[in-house]
């Protein structure tokens, strides 16, 4: 019950950074059309990409926290249905369309009881 309010809290705390970035996007897209008022389609695109980058990580790392956290304890794995066991964390770097750089995402490294398959981190 209390695992069950903290991620509850915690997905409410996401949820409101990403509407305050939303917003921080918006109205920098907003100042920035007022200083290009005959931008062409392409400098549109490109403004706005550019301009959704800190959006698109925000949203890839908290989708991949949540992902985590709905996993809890009752990891299994694929290949056989042993146990997973939780060996430390290990990082990945994604890297998003148009992005200049890769974002890092740190996730739990997993073994298999049973078989030693191992999952860091998930794909």
């Amino acid at each position: 019950m209390a695992e069950q309010a903290a991620r509850r809290t915690t997905e409410e705390t996401r949820a409101m950074a990403r509407a305050a970035l939303a917003a921080t996007v918006e109205d920098a897209l907003r100042r920035w059309q007022q200083a290009h008022p005959r931008a062409s389609g392409d400098e549109l695109v490109d403004a706005v990409d550019e301009a959704l980058g800190p959006v698109r990580a925000r949203y890839v790392t908290d989708l991949a926290a949540s992902e985590e956290a709905g996993l809890g304890e009752a990891r299994t794995c694929a290949a056989c249905g042993g146990r997973l066991q939780r060996r430390g964390r290990r990082s990945r770097e994604v890297l998003a369309p148009g992005a200049a750089e890769p974002l890092r995402l740190e996730r739990d490294y997993l073994v298999c009881s049973s078989c030693g398959a191992s999952l860091s981190p998930p794909r």
